[in-house]
């Protein structure tokens, strides 16, 4: 699921699409208005419609959610070594291992092994969000 992104759509109005739930919001001279569009098609039943609404829901809190998520920026200690903060949370990755510490208490770690840095930085990562961590990664 990819973050939520506004592109300008007139003048006055912006769109962000995510998943199958679009919004809209725009100026007149009014004031602001919005909408939430999950189908244009015709939907057969009531409990069809209800259930691709909100799949459609779903689909854009995910995306708010991610837009404004935490950034996790990781830093260089040394040649090997690296380090990432997001509140209390700690990752810590080098080419042998990687773990997380939540308030310098190890919550998470990986048996050593030989699968380089980056590789274990995506692992902490994705241990990090297994925990229900909501955040985004530096240059997404």
């Amino acid at each position: 699921m990819s973050a939520l992104k506004w592109e300008r759509t007139g003048d006055a109005s912006l769109t962000a699409t995510v998943g199958s739930a679009e919004c809209e919001i725009g100026k007149t001279k009014d004031g602001w208005w919005y909408s939430l569009e999950v189908s244009d098609e015709w939907i057969a039943s009531l409990d069809e419609a209800k259930s691709l609404a909100e799949a459609a829901i779903r689909d854009m809190l995910t995306g708010v959610q991610q837009h404004f998520a935490p950034v996790l920026r990781w830093e260089r200690r040394d040649d090997t070594f690296v380090v990432a903060r997001l509140g209390e949370w700690r990752l810590f990755a080098h080419p042998h291992a990687w773990s997380i510490d939540l308030d310098c208490t190890p919550v998470k770690e990986n048996e050593p092994s030989s699968t380089g840095l980056e590789a274990n930085k995506r692992a902490a990562e994705a241990a990090l969000r297994s925990l229900g961590v909501a955040f985004r990664v530096e240059g997404e």
